[in-house]
């Protein structure tokens, strides 16, 4: 794709990260969506499959999620120029905020789904930066055995 094609669809360069951005923020919204049912026992089985599911939609879209990481400074000004930009952002921040604070899940279920969430983005993002941002043969199922450890779930048979 040309640089001017980029111009015809997107404005400026502000509008095309903002469109990224929105697209990432969807799969962050998705990833959120079973922790809101979780008040009190978690359903660790549930939990794996939506962060397997995450986990596709990250490593699918890892290059988003690689320039939003090299490009922090401009991702911030974007939300000081973009107030939808900063709506989603904050609404995903007290989403996980509130799970976090929920006293009703036990600190040991918070701690194991925030690792699970860390493994998921560090592992699909930081293990492709100095590969050209391509994924690594098996890096997807390395990555499903440490959410499911990480959650004492086992594969399926």
């Amino acid at each position: 794709m040309t640089k001017a094609a980029l111009y015809y669809h997107f404005r400026s360069k502000e509008e095309l990260l903002s469109s990224l951005v929105e697209r990432a923020h969807g799969i962050g919204q998705h990833g959120l969506d079973v922790l809101r049912a979780v008040d009190g026992r978690v359903d660790f089985t549930a939990v794996a499959q939506t962060c397997e599911t995450l986990l596709d939609q990250v490593l699918a879209q890892r290059k988003v999620f690689a320039l939003m990481e090299r490009n922090r400074t401009a991702i911030d000004a974007l939300g000081q120029h973009d107030p939808e930009h900063q709506a989603e952002h904050q609404q995903l921040e007290a989403q996980w905020a509130e799970f976090v604070a929920n006293a009703k899940v036990s600190l040991r279920d918070r701690v194991r789904i925030t690792a699970v969430l860390g493994a998921v983005m560090a592992g699909a993002i930081g293990t492709t930066r100095g590969l050209g941002a391509e994924a690594p043969a098996g890096l997807r199922d390395e990555l499903v055995a440490v959410i499911r450890d990480l959650l004492g779930v086992a594969a399926p048979n």
